[in-house]
């Protein structure tokens, strides 16, 4: 791996936790108020068919960051 991608690969691995973990905050404030009310089911389905394509498209380019952060996603 040469250094320019290696530097690609880190701004996306940066990029992969800030996606991956954005849920993060929404599901611990559903714990707390044990009320999933206001959360958009549609958001949720159209966010996991594209991290499902990502992980794809992530496997054909061998991307460790679109692999990683799409998988746990």
């Amino acid at each position: 791996m040469t250094t320019h991608s290696s530097w690609f690969e880190v701004f996306g691995m940066i990029g992969a936790c800030l996606t991956t973990f954005s849920f993060l905050p929404q599901a611990i404030r559903i714990l707390r108020s044990r009320s999933a009310r206001d959360v958009s089911l549609v958001m949720y389905l159209m966010m996991t068919s594209g991290s499902c394509m990502w992980l794809v498209y992530g496997l054909f380019l061998g991307s460790p960051s679109l692999i990683l952060s799409n998988a746990v996603g």
